[in-house]
């Protein structure tokens, strides 16, 4: 990867100024303008009066021999993420020595000099790195003598849909990784890799970082205490918010009745979708510019810190889009053919017709045009997906025009080779792409290891330039994927990390004196990942995965891979470690029976015939939810009826619909 960071600072001035992980050039946003030779002066004076402070200054002994005199103080009006800093600092000084360092509001401190300042408190605002002149996220690491300043940029968005930045917890997250060498191998206190030690001693502080991109986000479970901590600490989130959602939901309860000709005009000649939630626009009918407009001013006079409104076509992506002779007139010649259908995704009659990518494009460039003289500096969002995926052929996104790009797959190889093309396309459009794959759905939370892939192509994406990744699917499936969700979060942080280097310390700290046999254990995982992503079959959660899976589940796989775990289970004598290897031996656990489920029905082409197994799946489910294990995730419904659903067709059936397709298994 390229080591040169251009934009806001180049290299040299990274170096001089002792600025770390400062942003590239994808942070030139209009509207995110940062006075450059301000800010470099500023940092140029600060660090030239903090290297001269420093020159005196030796290492920090935090701990000595299972005794401190430090204290934590945390500012008087300290926000909600600050004060979890602080209490997770002190907990892991607790689990690394025992000792139990207080944490005080910074007018209790008595007159020592032995202070750990989290969050923005006068002593931190006093002196060093004003955080007003540095991009949005920033944090910073900072000694003074024997006192540390750990604070960021804490900035709460909005209270009541808790957004907020987190800077000062990513501070004391990089002290506790880079220092103190913690691990956060999965959510929760089974996932903690703290080593133990009765002295603790750290150099000297002097560290500025700012996220590499302004997304970097792995989808959450804000209600689940273990998830957010989790992301905290791997320093997840964004620093500037984007949404690219489907944007056209509710049109149709809302004027479906009064005004009709809003939408798409259907092959019957009706303006009648399948589904409300599904409809599409016609999109030559500019009346529905100025609908946009009334929602989206409102939306960015309630939520000022939204950088994006989503102009996305909703999520029927092959089916019910408009075939009025104007919107037609919009697709032009050279445009892929896309297969679509009426009357029922997949089942409805089926015809060929452009990609509509271009006909979006340009209803997105007539918002974007118009949002930039009320809001300059505000982007219209746009999700490529389905059969908007490829990129326009005749229409370039204007310059505040965000793109989403939802592809990438690992259980189909042409998928991904079909994603690195569009995605190069895009990208020789516009630099304004965020990444947004589907592929933490991919497998019904069976066991899979495609983390090698997943840190390649944020590695190739992440050298593009652009604006960032946000990954759905909320990551509770460790048993069966916790591999991928630990190493796509470390290279969200920094991309330019070794995948061997990652994979080898999440083995050995996961899994200690066992390490050697979950090596073992990941690298055939991987092999029978790349056989299924070669196959050639039809393996999309929506497209055929639960009617190929008992193959590849079969009895011999599953025997194979559990004797593997069940020897190293044999070599392992922490309990952690025991139970990190048993949330792995339960999803194959979890696999053999949604195999049996998908089997029964595939044999039989019928739902009914697999009551029995159902049953006893949904049990085996109810256990593991009754216990907190989190092996995998047993809520989510829509992976077992998807994979039911698809396991009823004839032989064939999905491997002809994915042929059709411009983005195979790409859900």
């Amino acid at each position: 990867m390229n080591n040169k960071m251009p934009g806001l600072f180049s290299s040299d001035e990274q170096r001089l100024w002792g600025i770390v992980n400062l942003p590239v050039s994808r942070w030139r946003l209009p509207v995110m303008a940062i006075h450059r030779y301000t800010t470099i002066f500023s940092i140029f004076f600060i660090n030239l009066f903090c290297s001269y402070a420093m020159a005196e200054d030796k290492p920090l002994t935090l701990v000595n021999d299972n005794k401190s005199s430090y204290v934590i103080a945390v500012p008087s009006n300290a926000p909600g993420s600050v004060m979890d800093a602080a209490n997770d600092l002190a907990y892991h000084f607790k689990k690394i020595s025992g000792v139990e360092i207080p944490v005080i509001n910074e007018q209790q401190i008595p007159k020592i000099d032995t202070v750990i300042y989290i969050g923005c408190c006068n002593a931190a605002a006093s002196g060093i790195y004003p955080l007003s002149s540095l991009p949005p996220a920033t944090y910073v690491l900072r000694s003074s003598g024997n006192k540390i300043y750990l604070y960021g940029d804490d900035t709460v968005l909005d209270d009541k849909y808790k957004v907020e930045r987190t800077g000062t917890y990513s501070a004391v997250s990089m002290l506790l990784e880079k220092y103190l060498k913690c691990r956060w191998l999965m959510s929760g206190e089974l996932g903690e890799s703290i080593p133990s030690q009765s002295t603790v001693i750290i150099p000297p502080l002097n560290e500025v970082h700012t996220p590499v991109f302004p997304v970097h986000n792995i989808w959450l479970d804000r209600t689940n205490p273990d998830e957010v901590k989790w992301a905290r600490r791997m320093r997840m989130g964004s620093s500037y918010i984007f949404d690219g959602g489907h944007a056209f939901e509710n049109w149709y309860d809302s004027y479906g009745k009064t005004k009709p000709e809003l939408f798409a005009l259907q092959k019957n000649g009706t303006r009648i979708p399948m589904t409300p939630k599904g409809a599409h626009q016609c999109l030559s009918n500019l009346e529905i510019d100025k609908i946009w407009f009334s929602s989206a001013y409102q939306l960015l006079n309630r939520r000022a810190y939204q950088y994006s409104v989503s102009a996305s076509f909703n999520d029927a992506g092959q089916e019910g889009f408009c075939l009025c002779k104007s919107c037609r007139n919009m697709d032009p010649q050279g445009a892929p053919a896309g297969t679509y259908y009426y009357g029922g995704t997949y089942h409805g009659e089926k015809f060929q017709m452009p990609a509509i990518t271009d006909r979006y494009m340009i209803f997105v460039n007539r918002l974007a045009d118009v949002l930039n003289y009320q809001w300059p500096g505000k982007f219209v969002a746009y999700t490529a997906y389905r059969n908007g995926i490829t990129p326009p052929v005749a229409v370039k996104p204007l310059s505040n025009v965000i793109v989403f790009f939802a592809g990438f797959s690992y259980v189909d190889e042409r998928c991904r080779n079909l994603s690195h093309k569009y995605f190069d396309g895009w990208r020789n459009l516009t630099e304004k792409i965020i990444i947004r794959p589907n592929i933490l759905h991919h497998g019904a939370a069976m066991p899979l290891n495609y983390s090698r892939k997943l840190a390649e192509d944020v590695n190739y994406c992440a050298d593009k330039n652009i604006y960032g990744f946000t990954y759905d699917g909320t990551p509770k499936n460790w048993g069966s994927g916790g591999i991928n969700y630990y190493i796509l979060a470390r290279m969200l942080d920094n991309p330019q990390l070794q995948y061997k280097e990652l994979f080898d310390e999440y083995c050995w700290r996961m899994y200690g004196e066992a390490a050697s046999d979950m090596i073992h254990y990941y690298k055939e995982l991987e092999l029978f990942t790349n056989r299924i992503a070669s196959s050639g079959n039809s393996n999309g959660i929506q497209t055929g995965w639960g009617w190929h899976m008992p193959e590849y589940y079969n009895d011999n796989e599953i025997n194979k891979f559990c004797e593997i775990l069940n020897g190293a289970k044999k070599c392992a004598r922490d309990g952690k470690v025991i139970e990190r290897i048993d949330l792995c031996l339960m999803s194959w656990e979890y696999a053999r029976r949604l195999r049996d489920v998908c089997a029964a029905i595939r044999k039989n082409g019928n739902k009914d015939a697999a009551k029995g197994e159902m049953r006893r799946l949904d049990e085996w489910r109810s256990m593991i939810a009754s216990s907190g294990n989190k092996a995998v995730d047993t809520k989510r419904d829509v992976w077992r009826w998807s994979c039911m659903r698809t396991a009823a067709e004839p032989s064939g059936f999905w491997e002809q619909i994915e042929n059709d397709s411009l983005l195979p298994q790409e859900y």
